[in-house]
């Protein structure tokens, strides 16, 4: 319960309580912006690292809901890997590294997806596709396998990170779609 709190507390910049009571609720909202809507927990809540966490703090639900992805891309869910004190290099390894993916479509790609639960945490700009394991980078040597491939590239220019990063794309995966990995528009 604690590491949920204090996930939940790092995004809104509140640091952890001192003494523990039988009901929490959410941490104030300091502006409008950070207003959320909060049920109260209490110590019989089971809530663990694979509930949803909405940190969308936007209040506008139609550019949440309908977030349209207009350029080619391959979105990514990274949630079994992430971990919210990764590095930008490990967030960036983990997205790009070991997929199976059909090559003829995938060398369409432009922009690469981070997304955990739901949440887009990161754009990646493609600049190639390469077999798993062929270029430099720290990673699970198991994970390697033949017919797997990892993409290059850079942080995605400010104009498109600034259209997607912290948006729910939730909507465009199917219930039950259990795939790693999406393409849209290619």
């Amino acid at each position: 319960m604690s590491s949920l709190f204090s996930k939940i507390a790092g995004i809104f910049g509140k640091s952890e309580p001192k003494e523990e009571s039988s009901q929490h609720t959410a941490p104030e909202a300091t502006t409008a912006n950070d207003a959320v809507k909060a049920e109260p927990l209490t110590a019989s809540d089971n809530i663990d690292d694979t509930d949803d966490v909405n940190i969308e703090n936007s209040g506008d639900s139609e550019n949440i809901d309908n977030l349209d992805i207009t350029e080619p891309a391959l979105l990514i869910r990274i949630s079994r890997a992430y971990d919210t004190n990764m590095t930008e290099q490990e967030l960036y390894d983990i997205t790009r590294s070991s997929w199976k993916v059909n090559y003829d479509r995938v060398k369409n790609v432009e922009y690469a997806f981070s997304i955990y639960q739901g949440q887009i945490l990161e754009v990646y700009k493609v600049a190639g596709w390469y077999g798993a394991g062929t270029t430099f980078a720290e990673r699970n040597e198991d994970a390697l396998a033949s017919g797997r491939f990892e993409f290059v590239g850079t942080i995605a220019e400010d104009s498109v990170r600034d259209k997607y990063i912290n948006k729910s794309a939730k909507h465009l995966f199917k219930p039950g779609n259990a795939s790693p990995v999406m393409y849209l528009n290619c």
